[in-house]
C-alpha cells in the first residue's frame, strides 16, 4: 500500500513539474509572438521613412537639375539621409 502511495506521490509531483514547464513554455511563445508584432510594426515605420527619405532625394534631385538658381537650403545628399534615418532609430 505504501509503494503505491509513494508512486502516485512521484506521479503526481511528475505532472505538477510538467504543467508548471508547460506555462512557462507558453508565456515565452507568447512573448516571443508579441517581441515580433512589435519589431514588425517598427520596421514598417521605418520602411516608411526610409521610403519618404528617398523620394525626398529624388525630389531635391529633380528640383536641382531642372533648376538654375543655386538652393538656399543644405544639398540632400544620400549619406545626410542615412544620417537622419540613424538618428530616427536611436543609433
Amino acid at each position: 500500500m505504501q509503494y503505491n502511495v509513494a508512486r502516485f506521490e512521484q506521479q503526481r509531483k511528475l505532472a505538477e513539474n510538467e504543467t508548471t514547464r508547460s506555462r512557462t513554455l507558453s508565456a515565452q511563445v507568447s512573448t516571443f509572438s508579441q517581441t515580433e508584432t512589435e519589431l514588425r510594426s517598427q520596421l514598417n515605420i521605418y520602411v516608411e521613412k526610409f521610403k519618404q527619405a528617398s523620394l525626398i532625394l529624388l525630389f531635391h534631385d529633380t528640383q536641382k537639375s531642372s533648376s538654375h538658381h543655386p538652393s538656399a537650403f543644405m544639398p540632400i545628399t544620400a549619406t545626410w539621409l542615412i544620417v537622419l534615418f540613424l538618428h530616427d532609430l536611436g543609433l
